[in-house]
């Protein structure tokens, strides 16, 4: 294991410190926590109850509707919408794994190993901003990801293609397992 970085809330950060406890190797790979790993942030709407739809009858039974709000865009108030979870999980994907990526080069496959503990929504976000830039332009659309469960892991095996124009295509899904 070469490095970890989690988000710093709650669930992805215990998995995280237990990776790094059964790690073998001394000393163990360094830790870094960050914000640009949590989840998607509801705004106004955290922790209540929500739908995509309003349902009939709503407004007569007195309880508070938080309706979905349609499209990459579309947000809660004060909360963010995914394309805003994609730019932040884009940016902790340059920040943290680039640096990773463009170390690798010349080396064996398998000889850097990064782990990222993090929340459904960010993972299918950070999966779509990876693609997103590959050199093809061939990006795909975050919400494609399917079996993103809490009990789920996502392996991404990524390295560098030279091309003759100095593109560079990294990114490669190799599995999307459900563990639960």
């Amino acid at each position: 294991m070469t490095a970890i970085f989690s988000s710093d809330l709650k669930r992805a950060l215990w998995t995280g410190q237990q990776v790094q406890m059964q790690q073998s190797r001394q000393p163990s790979p360094p830790f870094t926590t960050s914000e640009l790993l949590r989840e998607q942030h509801w705004g106004d709407a955290e922790g209540q109850p929500w739908t995509a739809h309003v349902p009939s009858g709503a407004g007569t039974d007195g309880k508070k509707y938080w309706v979905l709000p349609p499209g990459r865009n579309g947000k809660f108030p004060n909360g963010e919408s995914a394309e805003d979870v994609a730019v932040r999980t884009g940016e902790a994907f340059d920040t943290f794994v680039l640096p990773f990526v463009m170390a690798a080069k010349g080396k064996s496959l398998g000889e850097i190993h990064i782990v990222m503990t993090s929340h459904g929504i960010a993972i299918a976000e950070l999966i779509g901003a990876i693609f997103q830039r590959a050199a093809n332009g061939q990006g795909k659309e975050p919400s494609s990801w399917r079996g993103l469960v809490n009990t789920g892991w996502t392996r991404l095996v990524l390295g560098l293609e030279v091309c003759a124009y100095k593109c560079t295509r990294y990114a490669d899904l190799t599995s999307n397992e459900d563990l639960g």
